[in-house]
């Protein structure tokens, strides 16, 4: 059992009375302390005094720091967990964090753990820090845009193995991830990547490019190409214009991929020349002998070709120089079985090919005219999709950027199972989403009051995730990113709105403001008070005028009166900070009783001010 001792000084910090067989008494103390008496003890009980808290801008790539709790025990042992919406991230695990690009838009926040020996560890959480999403800018809300302020540039000297550098965009946003891809005669090169390339000899006679492509959370990715740089033949001439003694010739022959049976699709790997402008021709070929109307890059073979080699003659030709010719090695197509289902005809899919639209595939010919069952499967990437086995598929996120395609599945009792293929179909990007019903905000438009955003409802599934943009009269409010907002005095008397962005995986992300929502004037103070009460008469006495509201500097017109009559209007300046001292119109003898009225601003309401007595002394003769 444990216990505490009370009652016994600052001396002694903790004391463990543990008994049981095996079990040892332990004590921890600063100085020897009496034996504690039996209402001395209590149980040990470890308890947060004090929670945990978060310190930072809280922002993209800005360091953010805790502060421990305080516990009721000394000499406990913290261990940390960042949390990004609750949910643990993965190796954040020390007492500080930077938030990533991923962590735009949601809300972070920290679970500290203490641990003490003999008792139960303790969690308790600190306060939540929404990392806002990059934007800004005034004028209209507008949805965030990425654009290169910048573009990416090429540098070196441009020849084969020598080394060229990319010097990346500077972008509009900041935080902005960047991928690359060198290209070649605008093909991308296999592998290279990096922000450096060194061209090989295939390169030689072509242009070399790079396509730099910036990323960030909540905004659509941006692609930006850089300059070209003109890759010389060993010759030392260059572009499609062949010197003398050059020679045309495929920098590697082509070979053929897919499935060699019947309605199956072979496909040609990308054909590529030593020299600019080659004019391609391509002549698919069944055992050698030309295939009439195959001068595709891919081609389906029919039942007819069955248990035949298939290859393709590949022929450029360039202005100049000798026609070129090259085949391929032969893939064979698996020999026709007399009881097996084949497709004269493979299965065809439409459809816009955006994510958030249906693609429809149509039946395959099958070379049994009777009694064959068909089944399908749609694949991603030649890999099955679960479930989607009708003839109909809704492209859904995570089908964006990947290939899409048709599997048609031939049975019949007695025959041998056909199967047959669709071209494969490159999902887009959805259309931007859109909200079926209109954000809305709620709560006292006042300052100090809390104010909420209901993101409203948006089309499709899943629910998408939300980022939020607070407005003052149109102009974004500099870190108001969360879907609540407590209004400041400085933005009384504007309008409030919010913009809401939706973002969904596969589709363009999509806005809509809420509308305004004005906030209420605050009260206004007016004072009055006299430098000298007393006068004498053909002197102008001094006033001093003081406007004030809570939170705010007060400016504008002021009226004082003597009695019910108007002497003069003044100006209360923002440079005078709310207090201003006038010169009155000199006044006759006698009490004048002054009050003064203001009229109000953009931000407060109108206050009168409390009488305040001027005495002009009458002059003695």
């Amino acid at each position: 059992m444990h216990r505490l001792k009370r009652g016994l000084g600052a001396a002694v910090a903790t004391s463990v009375i543990a008994s049981g067989a095996g079990i040892a008494t332990a004590a921890t103390a600063q100085a020897a302390a009496p034996r504690p008496t039996q209402e001395q003890k209590v149980l040990l009980e470890l308890l947060a005094l004090q929670p945990p808290v978060l310190n930072g801008a809280g922002g993209v790539g800005s360091v953010l720091t805790l502060t421990n709790p305080v516990w009721s025990l000394i000499g406990v042992t913290n261990s940390f967990q960042w949390l990004r919406d609750g949910a643990a991230i993965p190796g954040a695990t020390s007492p500080t964090y930077t938030p990533v690009v991923a962590d735009a838009g949601h809300d972070l926040s920290a679970q500290v753990t203490g641990s003490f020996l003999g008792l139960l560890p303790v969690s308790t959480l600190t306060n939540a820090l929404p990392i806002p999403l990059p934007g800004g800018g005034g004028g209209t809300p507008a949805p965030l845009a990425l654009v290169a302020d910048v573009l990416p540039v090429l540098s070196g000297v441009p020849g084969v193995s020598s080394l060229l550098t990319l010097t990346g965009p500077v972008w509009s946003l900041p935080g902005v991830s960047n991928s690359n891809q060198w290209m070649s005669n605008g093909i991308p090169i296999v592998g290279a990547t990096g922000s450096s390339y060194t061209p090989t000899a295939g390169d030689a006679g072509s242009q070399i490019t790079a396509l730099v492509t910036g990323s960030l959370f909540g905004v659509l990715p941006v692609a930006v190409l850089t300059n070209a740089l003109d890759i010389p033949l060993p010759s030392g001439g260059g572009g499609g214009t062949p010197e003398p003694g050059d020679l045309l010739a495929l920098l590697a022959i082509p070979t053929l991929t897919g499935l060699p049976v019947v309605g199956e699709v072979i496909a040609l790997t990308p054909i590529e020349w030593n020299l600019l402008d080659v004019t391609t021709t391509v002549q698919w070929l069944s055992n050698g002998i030309p295939i009439p109307g195959a001068t595709g890059l891919s081609f389906s073979p029919g039942a007819d070709l069955a248990g035949t080699e298939l290859s393709a003659l590949i022929t450029g030709t360039l202005a100049g120089l000798p026609v070129v010719s090259a085949i391929t090695s032969a893939l064979g197509i698996a020999p026709a079985d007399p009881g097996a289902i084949t497709a004269a005809a493979a299965p065809t899919v439409s459809g816009a090919e955006k994510v958030g639209t249906v693609l429809t595939g149509t039946d395959p010919e099958w070379s049994v005219k009777e009694g064959v069952t068909t089944t399908y499967q749609w694949l991603r990437n030649s890999v099955a999709i679960p479930g989607a086995v009708q003839k109909t598929y809704l492209l859904v996120g995570e089908d964006f950027g990947k290939q899409i395609s048709l599997r048609a599945t031939g049975t019949k009792t007695g025959s041998t199972t056909g199967t047959a293929s669709s071209r494969p179909v490159l999902a887009k990007l959805g259309d931007a989403l859109t909200a079926s019903t209109t954000p809305s905000i709620s709560g006292n438009a006042a300052p100090g009051n809390l104010m909420t955003v209901q993101p409203g409802t948006w089309a499709g599934t899943p629910t998408p995730t939300f980022g939020y943009q607070w407005y003052a009269n149109g102009a974004p409010i500099s870190g108001a990113n969360a879907s609540t907002y407590i209004v400041k005095p400085a933005e009384a008397g504007r309008n409030l709105a919010v913009l809401v962005t939706a973002n969904r995986v596969g589709y363009a992300p999509g806005s809509a403001a809420t509308a305004p929502v004005a906030v209420a004037k605050v009260a206004s103070r007016t004072k009055l008070a006299l430098p000298k009460k007393r006068i004498a008469q053909g002197k102008a006495g001094l006033l001093k005028i003081t406007l004030a509201a809570t939170g705010l500097k007060v400016a504008g017109k002021v009226t004082v009166f003597d009695g019910k009559r108007k002497l003069k209007t003044y100006t209360v300046r923002s440079a005078d900070n709310g207090t201003r001292t006038v010169t009155l119109p000199r006044l006759k003898p006698g009490k004048h009783a002054l009050t003064a009225a203001f009229g109000g601003n953009a931000a407060t309401k109108a206050s009168r001010s409390a009488k305040v007595v001027l005495t002009v002394l009458k002059r003695k003769r």
